[in-house]
């Protein structure tokens, strides 16, 4: 639908087939998403899947400035690289299983 609204339509243009293609098959792909990003926070680690998913506001704000013309002011600036010093920091950090692992598996000093 994000498609109908970026294409700059005249009053005599008609929706025409090609739109209603492009158009569905970018609903598909957000069903999909949202598919992929339940069954990330169900089997996955929740705050990996979290970062994931508030990267699209980043991208948004980088697509707007790009596409369509406009430049971020400096609080869309520092927004983005908060989010993406957290996103990294989130991603980075140790996984709570390999830590539960690593305190259950004997060493070697004690033979």
């Amino acid at each position: 639908m994000l498609y109908l609204y970026i294409v700059e339509q005249n009053e005599n243009q008609t929706f025409t087939l090609k739109y209603f293609v492009i158009s569905n098959i970018q609903q598909l792909l957000a069903v999909i998403a949202v598919i992929c990003l339940t069954y990330g926070v169900k089997y996955g680690k929740g705050g990996t899947v979290q970062a994931i998913e508030q990267v699209k506001s980043i991208f948004q704000t980088c697509w707007a400035a790009i596409f369509l013309g406009q430049i971020p002011i400096v609080s869309q600036w520092l927004g983005m690289l908060v989010g993406i010093a957290g996103i990294i920091i989130i991603v980075l950090q140790p996984r709570k299983d390999e830590e539960i692992e690593e305190k259950e598996t004997p060493s070697n000093e004690s033979k």
